[in-house]
């Protein structure tokens, strides 16, 4: 006996395509996850869950105001001043010894916290250097610059590349504000 499958055998056909359409969408699914997942990694790092490090500021000024007043050790500096609310952070000058980051963190009760955003420089000086950020400053809120080196894999990563320092080992930090 033959069975038209018009009739009969099509459920089952029927069945196949949607278990293969199902398939690949949780395939595509998968596959666009992690492409995100590659994609958030090479952008900023949160350090969220990282335990926050005390500030130990560089002050150049009597009053203990940092706004302005370059950090400077051996052949590395930074110049920030107060500054706008935004979405970017604009640093007046640098000058790093080799290829690194500008990393722009917020201060939580006093205290280094998140990185909001982070730029790559060639080694030598620059001006007017502009960092994007990934959330925005808030006016009112205290921010510091800390210079990391590059661990040579030219993606900015929290936990492996390691701040500059100076001479004592004290991490480079500028302090601003945003206005």
């Amino acid at each position: 006996m033959l069975v038209d499958s018009a009739a009969g055998g099509g459920h089952y056909g029927l069945m196949n395509d949607i278990l293969k359409i199902g398939g690949l969408f949780v395939l595509g699914f998968v596959a666009g996850a992690l492409v995100m997942n590659v994609i958030s990694n090479r952008l900023v790092a949160d350090d969220s869950d990282a335990t926050s490090e005390e500030v130990k500021y560089n002050t150049n000024s009597e009053n203990g105001d940092t706004a302005g007043v370059p950090v400077t050790a051996g052949s590395v500096s930074v110049k920030i001043d107060d500054q706008d609310a935004g979405d970017a952070v604009f640093v007046k000058s640098v000058t790093i010894p080799e290829n690194g980051w500008i990393v722009i963190h917020e201060v939580v009760d006093g205290h280094v916290s998140n990185a909001l955003g982070a730029a790559r420089f060639d080694a030598g000086a620059h001006t007017n250097a502009s960092v994007p950020l990934l959330r925005s400053t808030i006016a009112g809120g205290t921010y510091v610059v800390v210079l990391y080196a590059d661990n040579g894999n030219r993606t900015f990563e929290l936990n492996a590349d390691l701040p500059l320092v100076d001479e004592s080992g004290n991490a480079l930090i500028q302090e601003f504000a945003a206005l």
